[in-house]
Parts: C-alpha cells; structure tokens; sequence
C-alpha cells in the first residue's frame, strides 16, 4: 500500500514539473513587434496638406499673387492658376485648373479666404487690417472642390476653417516679436482612388514666422511683404481625426519641438526638363517642394502603442537639421526608418 502511494506521487509529481516547465517556456516566447508606421505617416501627410493650405493663403494675404510655389510649373500643357484678391469684398481666390505647381503637386478646384470684418468673430480682429502680416488680420478658409494629387480635400460640412494674426498689437515690434497665427478647423480628405475612403483631420495649431526679425524676410517698417521664400514658420498645437481605416488618432506637437518649414530648403530641386526655343536643347524646370524638415510629434492611435515621429534630424537631437523628407518612428524603444509622404 505505502508503494503504490509513493509510485503515484511520483508520477504526480513529473506530470506537475512537465507542465510548469511547459507554461515556463511559452512564456519565454517574445511577442511580435509593433512595426507600424503607416499611420504616423499618414497623420503628418495630413497636417502637412491643411498647414499648405494656410501658405497658399499667406502668399494671397501678403498680396503675393504670382510669385508662390503654388503658381504653375512652366511645361508644355500644364493647367493654369488663377489669383484675385478683392479688397473691396475682403476676399482672396487662388483657382487651379489641372495644375502642375513650382512645388511639384497636381492641384485643382479653388482656395476662398473672407477676411472681412466681423465684430466679435474672432480675437482682436480689426477692421483696418489688410495683409496676413497686420495685427488683427483675420477669415474664414473655405474649399471649393479643391483637390491635391488626387485627394479631395474640404470643410467638415462646410463649416469654414479660421486664420488670425496673433501678434501682440498694432505697434508690434519684429524685431523683437515674432509674427505669429492660428490655424482652426475641421477637414474631410476624400482618397482619390477610391472615394468612399475619407479622413477627418481636426487642426489646432499654431503657426510662428521664426525669422520675423531678418530684414531680408520681414522689414521692421512693416509696410512691406513677408518674404516668403526666404521664411522659416513653425507649428504647434493638435491635430486629432480619423483615418482612412476609421481608426481615431491624437498627434501633439509641443512649442520646445515644432514642426519646422524652412523655405529655402527643397530637396528635389529639379522636377524634369522642358524645351526651349532652340531645336534639341532643354532646360531643367526647378521644382520647390518644402517639407517638414525638423520637428517632433507625439502620435497616439486608438487601437495601438504611442508612437514618436522625429522629422529631419532622425531621431539625433544633436545632429543638425536635415534638407529632406525622411525622418525616423519610435516604437516602444525601437527606431523605424520613413519616408513622409509628399
């Protein structure tokens, strides 16, 4: 009797050590890693798409209405663009017809800017206020079948999107203040390949003309235009929405970490060649694409892990500021290489 209780102890017992042995080594096996940086990548295409949408309206604010990177590339059968600046209804009009631009996009569809007064509307606005540039200077950004390689972009049920100047007052000094606005607004982007597919992209941010205080970009008199091509602006703020997939993000930019556009940086400088007038000599047709080339993003999807988008600099804060269009995202310690979306 006390044999076969020792032999069925025994047994209990190797069974037992095989199954914690077993649970011991499914432990040990690691998980699959996040590795998913489409949609980091698409939240900063999006951002990129409505802050390019505010520079078109700064180029028509400061009265710059054929000197743009959104006027049309010089090509045989290229479309054309139409600037109108109204200044007794206070709007702005930029029309694209099937248009190749200086920056390398295909655009259509129009750009309409009312910056007329409305009392209380908007902060500070005043009714004296002409260009982007002035204290005060305010409107509504709406889209009328505006479309940017393919992708339909417009107002959430129409509802305008806002612009304003948020300088400090009309005596403002630029060379000790920087010219700065906000971005508000909530947008639908229709895919262009299928038109079922929609993202949401809802914009609070702040835009800051970092250079405000060079001479060749801004002259302290005031009187004159914003030199664009010569700018650096930064953003910060939220962008929130939904993506193609329906999937809810969050992406938080913070004013120690902006996202940088400096307008002498374009590194595709040369989109192809066009003709001249001699028989079998062309020219290169320059293209001026300026990306986000510095800057940190904080991303956060509804269904995933936080990601961290580090634009330029690779994720090396050390490393000086990079003319490209890549950038680097973080994934709970682990760096992925990418390429933004142009």
């Amino acid at each position: 009797m006390t044999t076969k209780r020792l032999t069925l102890g025994f047994a209990t017992l190797l069974l037992s050590t095989a199954l914690i042995i077993g649970c011991k080594k499914d432990d040990n096996v690691a998980p699959e890693p996040d590795t998913d940086t489409t949609g980091a990548v698409d939240a900063a295409w999006a951002t990129f798409q409505i802050t390019d949408i505010d520079m078109i309206c700064s180029y028509l604010g400061e009265n710059l209405l054929y000197t743009s990177i959104y006027n049309d590339l010089k090509e045989a059968g290229n479309g054309t663009v139409t600037p109108i600046r109204d200044t007794n209804a206070k709007y702005l009009f930029l029309a694209f017809n099937q248009t190749k631009c200086v920056d390398g996009h295909f655009r259509d569809g129009t750009i309409v800017f009312n910056y007329s007064y409305v009392p209380g509307k908007f902060p500070n606005q005043s009714k004296s206020s002409k260009y982007y540039r002035d204290f005060g200077f305010a409107g509504e950004l709406t889209l009328s079948e505006y479309k940017v390689d393919g992708y339909k972009i417009r107002t959430t049920g129409g509802v305008p999107a806002i612009i304003y100047n948020k300088v400090s007052g009309a005596d403002y000094n630029p060379t000790a203040e920087n010219l700065k606005w906000f971005i508000d607004g909530s947008f639908d982007i229709t895919d262009g390949t299928d038109t079922s597919k929609h993202m949401t992209v809802v914009v609070k941010m702040n835009k800051i003309l970092t250079n405000t205080n060079k001479p060749e970009v801004f002259k302290p008199t005031k009187t004159s235009a914003i030199t664009w091509t010569q700018a650096i602006v930064a953003y910060d703020g939220v962008v929130t929405g939904k993506h193609f997939n329906g999937t809810a993000f969050t992406m938080t930019v913070s004013p120690e970490t902006p996202l940088k556009r400096d307008f002498t940086c374009f590194p595709e400088a040369i989109s192809g060649v066009a003709a001249t007038n001699t028989p079998g000599v062309f020219m290169p047709v320059k293209q001026e694409f300026h990306p986000f080339k510095a800057g940190v993003a904080s991303y956060m999807p509804s269904n995933k892990y936080r990601r961290e988008i580090y634009f330029g600099n690779e994720g090396t804060p050390e490393q000086a500021e990079q003319c490209d269009n890549t950038g680097i995202v973080l994934i709970k310690g682990n760096s992925y290489q990418v390429n933004f979306r142009k």
